[in-house]
């Protein structure tokens, strides 16, 4: 088989010496000679008409109309993508689960329910004016920071009735740095063991105001049982890294006890790096830590 671009000097010559066209067949008269067929009418001598055409020629459409017609077109795409885009964004609407909640909209709703994240705190407890600083049953004595001030917390997330005494640290231009001693109840899952309880409280505790716009980072946390009153106990130790405009400050000596009462309690005391004196009273608030029924 001849391969395309082969066929140039294939075909037989006509009687009057032409050359066929290309590709048509050969076929003979009455007489035996060759002869040739064409579906086509032969080409036309020179200078003689062409044949007239079926279809008469259009003239072009002027330069106004086709500018008109382009801007059409154009409208016409972008509102068919407006379109597309529109039903995308119906169908993932109808397409979400209309019971499920952004955790940061989670993290900003308190609640009094037993939750497993973070809320923020739920209520706070009444000023002591003498006497112990409790919630929930755990206290320990006022008289460990007597130049501490008393304050109704509602800072501390995931608490019920937390009440605090706080130290001032550092008054800066657009925030206060603070140590502070605080007991409340937790509103956490009892059904979550306590070691659990204490990490989530740390980690919602570093999420929280108290630590907003220090970009806090958090040592390595080893929780540790133990027993308050034959209650068990678990407790965290852990410095807490920040940024803050106070070059003096560069973070805190952070506890957090948790205590299995039921709901469970807590105690947390945070005091920064190096300050001596006030983790002195941070240990005289720790010893003092009392369970007493509710």
């Amino acid at each position: 088989m001849a391969e395309a671009g082969d066929n140039e000097g294939m075909g037989m010559s006509r009687d009057d010496g032409s050359e066929p066209y290309l590709g048509e067949p050969p076929a003979y008269d009455a007489a035996g000679a060759s002869a040739y067929w064409s579906p086509a009418p032969p080409p036309s001598d020179a200078g003689s008409e062409p044949y007239p055409s079926s279809v008469p020629p259009t003239d072009p459409a002027p330069d106004h109309q086709r500018r008109t017609l382009a801007i059409l077109g154009t409208v016409g795409v972008a509102l068919v993508a407006a379109i597309v885009v529109a039903i995308v964004l119906v169908v993932r609407v109808l397409d979400a689960d209309p019971t499920s909640e952004d955790p940061a909209v989670a993290s900003q709703t308190p609640s009094a329910e037993p939750v497993r994240e973070c809320t923020q705190g739920v209520s706070d407890g009444e000023v002591p004016e003498s006497g112990a600083v409790s919630a929930g049953g755990l206290s320990f004595p006022r008289s460990v920071a007597p130049e501490w001030q008393p304050k109704a917390e509602h800072r501390v997330p995931n608490s019920v009735d937390a009440i605090s005494l706080e130290a001032e640290i550092s008054d800066m231009t657009d925030m206060t740095w603070i140590g502070q001693l605080t007991v409340g109840v937790t509103n956490v899952d009892q059904d979550m063991s306590l070691t659990d309880q204490a990490r989530l409280m740390l980690k919602c505790v570093v999420e929280s105001e108290l630590y907003e716009r220090a970009s806090p980072f958090v040592g390595e946390v080893t929780p540790k049982p133990g027993r308050l009153d034959g209650v068990p106990t678990v407790t965290i130790e852990v410095p807490i890294s920040v940024v803050i405009p106070d070059p003096a400050i560069t973070g805190d000596d952070l506890v957090l006890v948790i205590v299995g009462t039921r709901p469970s309690t807590y105690f947390l005391a945070t005091t920064p790096f190096g300050d001596v004196e006030r983790q002195a009273v941070v240990r005289a608030a720790m010893e003092g830590l009392r369970v007493s029924p509710v």
